[in-house]
């Protein structure tokens, strides 16, 4: 059911229809990991060499200049089996979630040891909060006590809550004329391919307003 071979990256075809999209600075974080590591895991294709698994790895190498990537064949698949497992391959890996403390003590070690952070993928300020928390209370912001009046003209504030990843998930706060405007400009980033959602879009706006006002 399965062969595996070295086949040269210029082979390898992108499928027509992949529901997973990939920003450049994910495929540059994915590389600083292959170059690290090298290639752990082959990519997976199908007979006529179209890829099913592996879309951001095969950019990565290309990025790196690398020439060959293993690949996994899966022969006899169907087109609802590759839609199939090309989703399950994506989603699976959402679905697990972090020991924080471990993960802390974990960076902190590697960072005293000097190793590059740069290749576990986490974002600059996910890895500063790590870093510069030693518990919980990055994700447990002050709410102030009592419930303060929202000022006339803008959306009310939301508690922040903790998702099951360790991000934390809140409401901005901003006046309701200037929704459309805010939403724009995130459409605006995710149109120009550095950003794959609007979560991702927001955190590429806030380093770039982190850049203009150090």
């Amino acid at each position: 059911m399965y062969s595996t071979e070295m086949r040269p990256v210029a082979a390898l075809t992108p499928a027509t229809r992949n529901s997973r999209t990939h920003t450049d600075e994910q495929v540059k974080q994915i590389a600083a990991s292959m170059e690290q590591f090298g290639w752990t895991m082959p990519v997976l294709i199908d007979e006529e060499g179209v890829l099913i698994a592996g879309h951001a790895r095969v950019r990565a190498a290309k990025l790196l200049g690398w020439e060959e990537a293993p690949c996994r064949v899966a022969e006899g698949w169907t087109d609802e089996q590759k839609t199939a497992y090309q989703i399950a391959d994506n989603k699976l890996s959402e679905n697990s979630a972090w020991d924080e403390d471990i993960l802390r003590e974990q960076i902190m070690g590697l960072q005293d040891m000097e190793f590059s952070l740069d290749v576990l993928g986490f974002p600059k300020f996910q890895l500063e909060g790590f870093l510069e928390t030693s518990n919980d209370d990055l994700f447990n912001l002050p709410t102030g006590g009592e419930e303060e009046e929202t000022p006339e003209g803008f959306d009310k504030a939301k508690e922040p809550l903790k998702t099951s990843d360790g991000m934390v998930q809140f409401s901005v706060v901003i006046p309701v004329s200037a929704k459309k405007e805010a939403f724009a400009v995130l459409r605006r980033i995710i149109a120009a391919g550095h950003a794959s959602n609007y979560s991702e879009a927001f955190q590429q706006a806030m380093e770039a307003a982190d850049a203009s006002y150090p």
